[in-house]
């Protein structure tokens, strides 16, 4: 944490907040995952989420800035 802090030029605080978003969401998503599995089944929440999670990654691979070819 101290190099990324001196790198960003950020205090402490700033730092706790980007840490701790990281938590939350996770951990959130998670408890929304678990109910969507007890309501439709596991696999079904388990497709549903591989479909989410690699929609964006196929979009951003399709989608390359003109020079990066």
């Amino acid at each position: 944490m101290p190099a990324v802090q001196r790198d960003l030029g950020s205090p402490v605080s700033g730092l706790q907040w980007t840490l701790d978003a990281h938590t939350i969401v996770p951990a959130s998503l998670l408890t929304a995952a678990g109910s969507t599995a007890d309501r439709v089944g596991r696999r079904r929440a388990f497709r549903l989420g591989l479909v989410l999670s690699r929609a964006p990654r196929r979009c951003a691979a399709r989608h390359r800035p003109p020079g990066d070819w």
